[in-house]
């Protein structure tokens, strides 16, 4: 399940801690400062759950998927309450305009899930939020498997240039959900 959640498809961790819970990324002059508790997930852990990702949206779409996405941050409490970061390419063509290609992204994520998950409720909403005076756009998913298990998604993604940042936030526990979405929301670009 985790695997179809974060579909991120990413391949290398490139992002140093500062401190424990300090990151920053010369890229993108980002700073974020996670909460404690959470464990960095290891590259080889990370990889197999990427490729199981992209597995299924192949098998959804009988499509083959060509990602160039980087890895920047990995990091979890648990199973369920993970916090990740990635960017990629954008290649500014391919769509009208980037809110179209996010919609895009988000609808094949959406049918994904579906389909792999046919037993779950799901539910999804799409709208904009501001970091350090930043606009993103956000994309929210939330699952429900059953009366007591739900998960949110959460997506982040915005331009810098020729490249997509991206944040995914997912979480079964809502206390844990609010320190990592706080934490995003504190987070600063250098400019």
């Amino acid at each position: 399940l985790i695997s179809i959640v974060i579909i991120s498809c990413l391949n290398s961790l490139s992002t140093a801690a500062q401190s424990p819970n300090v990151y920053y990324n010369k890229k993108f002059k980002w700073t974020i400062t996670l909460p404690e508790g959470l464990d960095t997930v290891n590259t080889a852990e990370w990889k197999k759950m990427q490729n199981k990702g992209e597995e299924i949206i192949e098998e959804t779409y009988g499509v083959e998927m060509n990602i160039m996405v980087k890895t920047l941050i990995v990091m979890r409490y648990d199973l369920f309450n993970y916090f990740e970061s990635n960017y990629q390419p954008y290649d500014t063509t391919a769509f009208d305009s980037y809110d179209a290609g996010f919609n895009e992204v988000n609808e094949l994520l959406y049918n994904t899930f579906k389909a792999q998950i046919p037993e779950a409720t799901l539910d999804s909403a799409s709208s904009t939020a501001v970091i350090d005076g930043l606009d993103f756009l956000q994309y929210k998913v939330v699952i429900r498997l059953n009366d007591t298990v739900e998960l949110n998604w959460y997506m982040f993604s915005r331009l810098f240039g020729s490249n997509e940042f991206t944040v995914n936030i997912m979480t079964a526990d809502r206390a844990k959900e609010q320190e990592l979405m706080n934490a995003f929301f504190r987070s600063t670009f250098g400019k």
